[in-house]
């Protein structure tokens, strides 16, 4: 339930602050406990406090919430900022409300404890438990060991720990770095409440670059724990002056180890394995 009479006497105020009461947390779910208000009105505990500098609007008959003005959403230790920031409701079986999907628009930020995302536009879909970011020069989430920025789109399934990138995606991770038309990223749990890069998977165009490889291909995987990245499809792989070209490659990047394999016959003709190396006197003059 959406607590009206906290929105109505605010709209005029120079600052606001409604709480969106029966609301899913960002997270997907929403609490069953219930609490009191200052006022004494009935809240659910998973409730998400919104304010902005300029004004609150409640559309009743569209059943949204639009705060405007350096707006931000609060729940627990999760902030969404945004210039506007648009919450969409509906009516529940039982007679309450819940808020489904929640829109921002113009430098939008998302911090928690694990991880902070940023954008021109965002929306989170509670149905799906999905975040969509798109825009702006500064579209990246950034975690306690890795940095993801792309041209035109991240999408983040919180429930999975999965980012998508889309245009142009580049994973930093340490001192590697993958690009990529696409890149998958999958996130896994850290100490003290932080989130870590574990694996991805890239498309089109990849690059991973190491500090002692450059390598080319069609398509690419990299697991953290192992430190093995696999390639495939046109790969070529450059080292100082010397460059090897195959069909798949496995790069270790814990032991600096790079294997180029050859192309497999029926699939690929089997195309056999070529390489230039050159002689420290050739890489001189």
């Amino acid at each position: 339930m959406i607590a009206p009479h906290m929105i109505a006497s605010r709209l005029h105020a120079a600052s606001f602050a409604i709480t969106l009461v029966g609301l899913m947390a960002w997270y997907g779910y929403a609490a069953a406990e219930t609490a009191e208000e200052p006022g004494g009105s009935p809240v659910t505990s998973g409730a998400i406090a919104i304010d902005a500098d300029k004004a609150i609007e409640w559309r009743r008959a569209e059943r949204i919430v639009i705060a405007r003005g350096n707006a931000k959403a609060s729940r627990g230790d999760t902030q969404v900022q945004a210039d506007v920031l648009t919450a969409h409701y509906r009516n529940r079986p039982d007679g309450t409300t819940e808020v489904w999907r929640i829109d921002g628009d113009g430098g939008v930020r998302i911090t928690s404890p694990s991880q902070t995302a940023t954008g021109e536009r965002g929306t989170y879909d509670l149905d799906t438990d999905t975040l969509t970011l798109t825009g702006g020069k500064d579209l990246a989430v950034t975690t306690s060991t890795s940095r993801i920025t792309a041209d035109r789109q991240i999408d983040y399934l919180v429930a999975s720990k999965t980012l998508v990138a889309h245009g142009n995606a580049v994973a930093v991770d340490g001192e590697r770095t993958v690009y990529g038309d696409v890149v998958t990223i999958h996130l896994a749990d850290a100490p003290k409440g932080q989130s870590q890069f574990q694996s991805l998977d890239a498309e089109r165009n990849v690059r991973f670059v190491t500090a002692q490889d450059d390598i080319r291909a069609d398509h690419g995987t990299y697991d953290a724990d192992s430190g093995i990245a696999k390639v495939n499809g046109s790969v070529k792989v450059v080292r100082g002056s010397n460059v090897l070209t195959g069909c798949r490659g496995e790069i270790n990047v814990k032991t600096g180890i790079s294997k180029l394999l050859a192309c497999d016959e029926a699939r690929d003709g089997g195309t056999r394995v070529q390489g230039v190396i050159l002689p420290q006197s050739l890489r001189k003059n």
